[in-house]
């Protein structure tokens, strides 16, 4: 039996997400793509940005959605677009190598 093909579902005309990001995440991802490609903050630059609490920051962190947008080096994280913390990551490994 051939395999079912998928589709994708629309509601109103847009697709349906049915695993919509919880707000934070969202939140949080907004304010990252508005950074210039240049550019990673750390989790205290992003608190005082978005006036949230570090725990709010701590609970949202190890979401899959956020996992583009940040990079661990030396025990902290650094946050950025995607293409900031692509860029930071390429340099890290280069600078183990």
């Amino acid at each position: 039996m051939p395999s079912a093909k998928k589709v994708q579902l629309k509601l109103d005309g847009s697709p349906l997400d049915l695993h919509p990001l919880p707000p934070m995440v969202s939140r949080i991802l907004r304010f990252l793509d508005t950074l210039p490609d240049n550019e990673v903050v750390t989790s205290s630059f992003l608190v005082n940005s978005l006036s949230i609490s570090r725990a709010s920051l701590e609970k949202a962190a190890p979401h899959s959605g956020l996992e583009q947008y940040r990079a661990k080096h030396a025990n902290k994280n650094y946050w950025g677009n995607r293409c900031a913390i692509a860029e930071f990551r390429r340099q890290q490994k280069e600078t183990e190598e």
